[in-house]
């Protein structure tokens, strides 16, 4: 059996990237207002999903401390700030507008990443929102999160960005 190599990494990033990604957003569950839940290794899909949108950004990015993406600290990057790169890294950075129009009203607990959606051959091109009904096959969520509540009005425009670090995956 041949094993794999670092360069595993690269490659599902590579091969992430040429595929559509979906970001799903859901209510949750309200008891995770007081402490969130982590999602966990076994989760395949969210709790309560509301909708879903294509990713508006998916892109590799590397650890800079000069970089213009600020998200918390982590394990790999300390500082927190990130570079996009057309250079194939192991990392990915995947940002998502939910608009004004895309379901006013409810609160927000989770959202996750998915692959290998299909949708409903009835659905119009010129849909970028799909509720669940809008959904032939669900696709493969990668990587997720849960937060307490964010209530949305009609006049937001909600915007989730993470990279997903693909470097450990094999480990």
């Amino acid at each position: 059996m041949a094993g794999p190599t670092n360069g595993i990494a690269k490659s599902l990033a590579i091969a992430m990237l040429g595929a559509p990604i979906y970001c799903a957003w859901g209510s949750g569950d309200t008891s995770w207002d007081s402490l969130p839940v982590p999602l966990a290794w076994s989760d395949t899909a969210l709790r309560n999903e509301l909708g879903r949108r294509r990713v508006d950004t998916q892109r590799f990015c590397t650890p800079n401390t000069s970089g213009d993406i600020i998200l918390p600290p982590s394990a790999n990057n300390a500082s927190g700030k990130w570079l996009l790169t057309d250079t194939p890294t192991p990392f990915l950075y995947l940002k998502t507008g939910f608009h004004v129009e895309d379901s006013p009203g409810p609160q927000i607990r989770e959202v996750g990443y998915l692959l290998g959606v299909a949708l409903q051959s009835s659905v119009p091109s010129s849909q970028h929102y799909f509720l669940p009904a809008d959904v032939l096959t669900p696709g493969v969520m990668f990587a997720g999160n849960r937060f307490v509540a964010i209530t949305r009005t009609s006049g937001l425009t909600q915007w989730f960005e993470f990279v997903i670090d693909l470097s450990g995956v094999l480990q």
